[in-house]
């Protein structure tokens, strides 16, 4: 038994080190936004939010966002919470190719006009260096009373053993079910902290 105990003490501690080196993360940003009705008004903001990805097996996270905007004319502030899972060997701070996404999306203006439902997207990550990686991601949201394609590009520069920082663009071109479009762009720029 005490053979046993000290076998599992000593495979414990040697993934440590691979969890120290792990591909999860958390997110802070800061986020400057527009929307678009077509037909209808614009407006700019600007807000924050927290993202992140946490590794659950080999090549598997639990992705979960959520980002607030507070726009400069609307009486409307716009909140998006999107909860799901990444896949494949580019998913993770660190992965490098191909990924898939699937999630839950929640778009909630203060107005009262709530849109949920699904998104699902395919993306690349490539390294460019050991500290530098850019992504890209394709994909289409699904929601109540919109749906589109929607697209994002970023890239990242770790700084130090566990930090980085990031900066994304996010684009969505949505159809409104009874007629007209909404626009979505997103920059995000922040801070990524890895374990």
């Amino acid at each position: 038994m005490k053979k046993q105990l000290i076998a599992a003490a000593a495979a414990c501690a040697m993934t440590v080190p691979a969890f120290a080196q792990g591909e999860s993360y958390v997110d802070g940003f800061f986020a400057l936004s527009k929307v678009d009705f077509d037909p209808g008004p614009d407006d700019d903001g600007n807000g924050f939010g927290l993202k992140g990805a946490f590794q659950v097996a080999n090549q598997a996270f639990l992705a979960a966002e959520y980002q607030t905007v507070e726009f400069d004319d609307f009486n409307a502030d716009l909140d998006q919470i999107r909860l799901g899972g990444i896949f494949g060997p580019g998913a993770g701070s660190r992965g490098e190719g191909v990924y898939g996404q699937v999630e839950y999306v929640d778009f909630d203006f203060d107005d009262g006009d709530d849109q949920d439902g699904l998104g699902a997207h395919v993306g690349y990550s490539i390294p460019i260096s050991p500290e530098f990686r850019v992504y890209g991601q394709v994909g289409y949201l699904l929601l109540d009373d919109v749906d589109g394609p929607e697209f994002l590009a970023g890239g990242t520069f770790q700084v130090a053993q566990n930090i980085a920082i990031f900066a994304d663009y996010r684009l969505g071109f949505l159809d409104v079910d009874n007629g007209g479009d909404l626009d979505t762009n997103d920059f995000r720029v922040g801070a990524r902290f890895l374990f």
